[in-house]
């Protein structure tokens, strides 16, 4: 069956095809990318009621270690079985959870692990380990944050080969509004550290916000997007240096998007 024109929210590869996901939790794969040269495929079986902006398409391990497609949910992960094209509810399941942006990633594929976002400020990492899924709460807390940032709430995910970097900004929907100073925090495998940028003061309820990191001549960058429609960017190299926040980094003069 091909469709022309389904309104996709997430896209992943796999398997030398491309898959999205749409507004309806409808799987579609194409080898082109093409319009008009999708395949249907099996449907989320998720309440119609569901804010339809909140899917987030992974590759990680099934539990015999083969990677499959996840979808992550509302609710929870769901696990793709390509064979009877038929979506399965993870092991790891989670009370319904609001909170849609487009654009913006749930959580992120970093290292040997799944780290997916289960609320507001709520960070779960998902391993899979001969057959069983292992999840530990990493989320973002004390010490790592202050009491007078409560108001802050997880807005994208990006990855290196050696950290994880997830943007804190403005609760979208806080009431009443709040000023707050974004951070990139950083996840080294043993815990998080605030950035020493990029920061920015915005009122909660503004537009999302997102981070992006790209490997070119000059090493990594991580890239930010506030939600002005400005872009800064910032050289990760110095995250190898020891201790993490040892060096004060100034990003380059804002830019706009191109």
């Amino acid at each position: 069956v091909d469709v022309a024109t389904p309104l996709f929210l997430d896209f992943v590869v796999w398997d030398n095809r491309i898959y999205g996901i749409d507004t309806g939790f409808i799987l579609y794969s194409s080898t082109t990318g093409n319009s008009g040269s999708s395949t249907t495929l099996a449907t989320i079986p998720l309440e119609a009621d569901l804010d339809n902006e909140f899917v987030d398409l992974f590759v990680y391990d099934d539990t015999n270690g083969e990677p499959i497609i996840w979808a992550h949910t509302h609710v929870g992960p769901y696990i793709y079985d390509a064979v009877n094209d038929k979506w399965f509810r993870s092991r790891f399941q989670i009370p319904y959870f609001r909170y849609a942006r487009r654009n913006q990633r749930y959580g992120h594929v970093f290292q040997d692990s799944l780290f997916l976002q289960t609320g507001p400020r709520q960070i779960h990492k998902l391993t899979m380990s001969g057959g069983t899924l292992l999840v530990d709460d990493v989320s973002p807390a004390y010490p790592d944050l202050f009491s007078s940032q409560t108001q802050w709430a997880i807005h994208d995910f990006a990855a290196t080969s050696k950290h994880l970097f997830v943007l804190m900004s403005g609760h979208i929907g806080a009431s009443p509004a709040v000023t707050i100073t974004q951070r990139v925090l950083i996840w080294n495998g043993r815990g998080w550290h605030v950035s020493t940028g990029p920061t920015a003061n915005v009122t909660s309820g503004t537009s999302s916000h997102s981070i992006v990191v790209v490997n070119n001549s000059s090493g990594y960058r991580l890239y930010k997007h506030i939600y002005t429609g400005d872009i800064y960017w910032i050289n990760l190299d110095h995250l190898d240096q020891n201790p993490l926040n040892s060096t004060v980094i100034t990003y380059t003069t804002v830019a706009g998007i191109v």
